[in-house]
C-alpha cells in the first residue's frame, strides 16, 4: 500500500511540475460565486510527503506540506498559502481570508 500511495504522490508531483494541474479549467467545476471559495479535491500521503489537490477559483493546485506556495509554475501571486496541514485538514491564508478545508467538514477537526 506504501509503495501505491508513493506512486500517485510522486506522478502528482511531476504533473504540477509541469503545470498539468494548472493548465486550466476541469469540467464540472463551480462556476458560481462560491468558485471563490477553496475547495479540497484529494488530501493523501504520510508524515511530511502529505499533499492536498485543492480548487482555487476553479483552477486546480497542489499544495505540498512544508511548503508555502503551490507547485508547478506560478505566473502571479497565489490567491492562499498553505500554513497548516495535518492528515484530515488543510489551513490556507489568503490576503484578506483564511480557510479551513477538512475531509470530514462536519467533524470540525483541526490541523
Amino acid at each position: 500500500m506504501y509503495e501505491l500511495m508513493q506512486l500517485e504522490a510522486d506522478a502528482a508531483l511531476n504533473q504540477a511540475r509541469t503545470g498539468v494541474l494548472r493548465a486550466g479549467r476541469h469540467d464540472g467545476m463551480e462556476t458560481s460565486p462560491s468558485a471563490d471559495r477553496p475547495k479540497l479535491l484529494a488530501l493523501y500521503g504520510s508524515g511530511d510527503r502529505l499533499l492536498a489537490h485543492v480548487s482555487v477559483n476553479g483552477q486546480p493546485m497542489v499544495y505540498v506540506r512544508g511548503r508555502a506556495r503551490p507547485l508547478g509554475p506560478v505566473q502571479q501571486e497565489p490567491a492562499y498559502l498553505l500554513r497548516e496541514m495535518s492528515a484530515s485538514c488543510v489551513r490556507l491564508e489568503g490576503e484578506q481570508d483564511s480557510h479551513t478545508l477538512c475531509v470530514y467538514p462536519d467533524l470540525q477537526v483541526r490541523p
